[in-house]
């Protein structure tokens, strides 16, 4: 598709370089969460006209009917494989503490995980090669993926006939940060880079009473404390050491007052225990994992936890979140 070398367009990239800069500060002072991205998406749609695209703005639809901020972004330039280049768009629901003259205008918002920079370098992208049209030839397809951080923007795009509308791509290319690596060098590996994820929910279920007769009662903030703990054991234990993997516990709330034991730490706010799990293509590592619920006292029957999976993509949960799932 491309005939010049990359040094060839070095000075075109670096004459970019104040105005994307200038983009960036803007989209990083003015962060959108997920399923939010009104602001974000229009930008990015009005320069990708600007860079000769043809634009189509709120593609994808939620499970909820809503429909999502996805951008999608043709250029087509003769006979050639088609390439989709992909950047996300939603911040995250975090207080920016920076101190930044470009520090985030939105309360309680964010763009702390670099989609802000993913977003300048796909811009910086679309105006390089529609500029040069002359040096390469084929399609561009272009996509600003929403609910990136939720897991549910790309199913989202998807749900709404993304590749029967625009076309289906040869190539698939996507981009992320990190602070691993050099400004001006670029990562590449063999295979899997990063993960994908799963959320789950998880209720905790215990028999509730007063502060003071904790005897009396089954408590769930103390199973929900070992369930934490016990989670770890997935990756630590049942999982081969080549294989990457994380379990997270995003956050955990149970309880309404200092004396009073709660019936459950559930998944409903303001009580909450989500667990997210990333991984490579290959988990579960056994076909039961044992160590994610140890606390089982003899005095009385514990009623298991009660799981739900609410965010997925392809790969796969463990075995012992999918057997709860299922009762």
């Amino acid at each position: 598709m491309m005939a010049a070398p990359a040094d060839d367009f070095r000075a075109a990239i670096d004459a970019q370089a104040p105005a994307l800069l200038q983009i960036y500060k803007d989209l990083h002072a003015h962060p959108e969460i997920s399923q939010h991205e009104e602001r974000t998406s229009a930008l990015l749609a009005e320069e990708l006209r600007k860079a000769g695209f043809t634009v189509t703005e709120h593609v994808g639809r939620y499970p909820d009917g809503s429909a999502a901020f996805g951008v999608v972004a043709i250029l087509s330039n003769g006979e050639g494989p088609t390439v989709l280049v992909r950047t996300d768009m939603d911040a995250l629901p975090v207080e920016e503490k920076t101190g930044l003259p470009y520090a985030s205008q939105t309360a309680g918002a964010m763009h702390a995980c670099g989609h802000d920079l993913h977003m300048a370098c796909f811009l910086g992208t679309a105006r390089t090669l529609g500029a040069m049209q002359d040096r390469w030839h084929g399609t561009l397809m272009l996509i600003g993926q929403p609910s990136e951080e939720r897991v549910n923007g790309a199913r989202a795009m998807l749900a709404d006939r993304l590749y029967e509308r625009f076309g289906r791509p040869d190539y698939c290319i996507a981009q992320h940060d990190t602070p691993d690596i050099a400004a001006g060098q670029v990562g590449m590996v063999a295979g899997p880079m990063l993960s994908g994820a799963s959320t789950v929910d998880v209720t905790i279920r215990g028999v509730g009473g007063h502060g003071a007769r904790p005897e009396a009662t089954q408590d769930p903030v103390v199973m929900a404390a070992q369930f934490v703990l016990a989670l770890q054991t997935i990756v630590s234990r049942q999982t081969a050491p080549q294989d990457p993997a994380v379990v997270t516990v995003g956050s955990i709330h149970g309880g309404t007052r200092p004396n009073i034991i709660p019936d459950e730490v559930s998944s409903k706010s303001p009580r909450e225990l989500s667990v997210r799990r990333c991984a490579g293509t290959r988990w579960p590592p056994s076909s039961e994992s044992r160590a994610a619920w140890p606390w089982q006292p003899a005095s009385r029957k514990i009623v298991r936890p009660l799981c739900r999976l609410t965010r997925r993509n392809p790969c796969r949960l463990p075995t012992t979140i999918r057997r709860w799932q299922r009762g």
